[in-house]
């Protein structure tokens, strides 16, 4: 079975308290060379004027189609009633990478008509107004297993297939509700207090919107910029999971919030706090040093925090260094959590900042071994901000569409050039998407702040057809 944590890049079954560690190594792993050009998306696409009425295509369940039930319990016996083979999983994945114009529509439609039932199921749990997964955090905390990640995963690579064959035959209606689904269970999976959930919740809506580039190049493609711009911001919302993170460790281990409130550190707790956090309940030879380092500096700390020094001298070394380790760790925690709450282009260099104050810590071990379990959350709130600069240039592509169907197919000199939609800002930045124009053909760059990785940044390269 899958555990919490690991699920964020592979199906491999680890602990979920691996999921700091995981996420650590995304942001501290030595990278291949990476290109020096951001990833760019090319299309071509005809002018296209607003559908009539505005709002006729939605990329999500409108209101009026959703029942006023918990999605949860229709996926869960998806999970359970419908199983992929290998076989099948292989063609799956095939079918995902190739060009439409080579799709083996006979053959899709004969796995797809095979597990009908189990997608119209699907397409009911999308149409749900809740999604509550129930996740027992506070009774097992990092010891909870989550199995049914890797399999919903697998269940969005079908909708996404399916979602690819309706584009293939011009069927616009079939692939907007399809479309629909596949991005309304992201949001769903997303809905799960925990951190990982998030991410293949973010992964799952960020493959939908690939077949949105898709269905916005077919001949008969409506114009999306409203459907797009109807949707959520941000798309995902990692707001509860991110709280949860924050709050997991005392969740684990009550005693280290009356700590922060001045309270003692019973040793027993302490040591059953080290057997329970993987990779350090032997490590016995880190303890002694953690122990020596730390002593003098949990004296003063203490004493500093309005302790009476008799009553520190009397304390013992263990009780004394322990209670400075969980404030030390308090501190950096709060030191990353807080930029959470400001939008990206604000928080990233303060991410930046307190996650080398992370790295050193480590080193020193003051918090050790708590700072192990805090993640690399810059990486992830920067993937909450990606997906939204995603939708936000695919709205800009829809608004050139839209310029160009009133100005006799010709694209905008400027983006500023577009008066009847609003243009947005690239969510990553917080400033204007850079645009350029060569005959037909027009250039959105989406860059990332400085200093991030070329990869990070994103160019759509859009060429207007007649």
């Amino acid at each position: 079975m899958m555990r919490y944590a690991i699920a964020l890049l592979t199906a491999l079954a680890l602990s979920t308290a691996c999921m700091a560690q995981v996420l650590n190594a995304v942001a501290d792993r030595r990278r291949a060379p990476e290109p020096a050009e951001p990833r760019e998306t090319r299309l071509s696409a005809r002018p296209a004027a607003e559908p009539i009425p505005t709002l006729k295509y939605q990329l999500l369940p409108t209101f009026l189609e959703k029942t006023p039930t918990d999605a949860a319990q229709t996926y869960y016996q998806v999970l359970t009633g419908l199983t992929l083979d290998d076989a099948e999983k292989k063609q799956i994945g095939a079918w995902m990478d190739l060009p439409l114009k080579d799709l083996p529509r006979k053959n899709v439609h004969e796995l797809l008509d095979k597990h009908e039932y189990w997608l119209r199921q699907l397409d009911r749990a999308a149409r749900c107004e809740r999604c509550d997964w129930r996740y027992p955090l506070r009774e097992e905390g990092y010891s909870m297993l989550l199995p049914e990640l890797s399999k919903l995963r697998d269940l969005s690579k079908l909708l996404f297939v399916r979602a690819r064959l309706r584009i293939a035959e011009g069927d616009v209606e079939g692939a907007v509700q399809a479309l629909q689904s596949g991005l309304a269970m992201g949001r769903h999976v997303a809905e799960a207090p925990v951190l990982i959930s998030a991410l293949v919740g973010s992964g799952t809506a960020g493959k939908m919107l690939q077949q949105v580039e898709q269905l916005i190049q077919e001949p008969n493609s409506p114009n999306l910029y409203w459907a797009l711009t109807a949707l959520p911001r941000p798309m995902v919302d990692m707001r509860k999971p991110i709280e949860v993170e924050m709050g997991f460790a005392e969740m684990q281990w009550p005693f280290l919030a009356g700590v922060a409130r001045g309270g003692r550190i019973d040793p027993a707790q302490w040591q059953k706090m080290l057997n329970e956090v993987p990779g350090h309940g032997a490590a016995q030879g880190a303890v002694a040093i953690m122990m020596i380092r730390h002593y003098a500096k949990g004296k003063q700390f203490l004493i500093a925090q309005g302790r009476k020094p008799d009553e520190v001298e009397k304390m013992p070394v263990r009780e004394v260094v322990s209670i400075y380790a969980v404030h030390t760790y308090q501190r950096l925690r709060d030191d990353l959590f807080k930029w959470h709450y400001v939008p990206y282009w604000q928080a990233q260099r303060g991410f930046e900042q307190a996650e080398t104050a992370l790295r050193k810590d480590k080193q020193s071990m003051e918090a050790w071994p708590l700072v192990t379990l805090l993640p690399a959350l810059g990486r992830v709130r920067f993937q909450e901000a990606r997906l939204d600069r995603h939708i936000a240039a695919l709205r800009c592509i829809e608004a050139v569409r839209l310029y160009a169907a009133a100005h006799d197919g010709k694209p905008p000199a400027k983006l500023e050039d577009i008066k009847a939609v609003p243009i947005p800002v690239n969510p990553v930045t917080g400033k204007p998407f850079g645009y350029k124009v060569d005959g037909q053909t027009v250039t959105l760059d989406a860059p990332a702040l400085e200093g991030m990785s070329p990869s990070d940044s994103g160019r759509y390269i859009l060429t207007l057809t007649k």
